[in-house]
């Protein structure tokens, strides 16, 4: 018994590498995640394409909350889903946003999973991340010679604050709608320019801000990124702008 962690990519269907396209067509089952309110995925739209019509698809429910206790029992749950389902077909998929391995509800389950059914084989196909496609359509570099680079999370201003402070770093700092009004400040006070915010990279509805002021009269999707510390690869880069393709 397999199951594959795949990664999507952070929304534009041709970003998928050639080894998940693989591991789409090879699944007799695919699991993608969903609010416990509806079966709605975006990992799905994106990977649509690459789906056999003859494989089914299920999406698992997972609650949003931050109660340990409800998040424990649905990762439970959905590890025995998932189980139950490979006992028959051999071989299924779990695909996310992003990257398996970034801040995806695949970690948890995949380790639940492994508790229930230590017999059975995971594999984790990496994405391309939502930091990087930003970055490439930007022409920014995330880092260069002795610079470094981090990930953070909006939901650790504290921990943001720190790294702010660290000059030769640059951050990506995902699920920006959270402490929106903070993360701005936490920035602003830090001094760093230029700064780039990206929401839904990737999708048709994607949009650019080159100055993270332009936040503040959003209300940020949960798939909005912050880039700051970085360097344009081009000579010259206009700060201030915005784009809406």
């Amino acid at each position: 018994m397999k199951l594959f962690g795949i990664g999507v990519g952070p929304g534009d269907p041709e970003l998928l590498t050639i080894k998940a396209v693989k591991a789409l067509r090879s699944s007799h089952h695919i699991f993608t995640a969903s609010s416990t309110k509806n079966e709605y995925s975006l990992a799905l739209k994106v990977a649509r394409e690459y789906i056999p019509p003859s494989v089914t698809v299920e999406a698992l429910g997972f609650p949003m909350t931050k109660d340990p206790a409800e998040l424990k029992k649905a990762w439970k749950k959905n590890a025995l889903r998932v189980f139950e389902v490979l006992k028959r077909v051999k071989v299924a998929s779990f695909i996310t946003l992003g990257d398996p391995t970034l801040f995806s509800t695949f970690g948890y389950l995949a380790r639940e999973l492994k508790d229930i059914a230590p017999e059975v084989e995971i594999e984790l196909i990496p994405g391309i991340t939502a930091a990087q496609a930003a970055a490439s359509k930007l022409g920014l570099s995330l880092a260069e010679g002795s610079k470094g680079f981090a990930i953070v999370s909006a939901t650790s201003p504290e921990l943001l604050k720190k790294l702010l402070e660290l000059k030769d770093l640059s951050l990506a700092v995902y699920k920006v709608y959270k402490n929106k009004e903070t993360i701005i400040d936490l920035v602003e006070r830090a001094g760093r320019n230029p700064n780039y915010v990206v929401i839904k990279c990737g999708f048709p509805e994607e949009k650019i801000m080159k100055d993270i002021k332009h936040l503040k009269k959003e209300k940020p999707s949960y798939f909005t990124l912050l880039l700051t510390g970085v360097n344009s690869i081009n000579h010259e880069e206009e700060v201030g702008g915005e784009k809406n393709p």
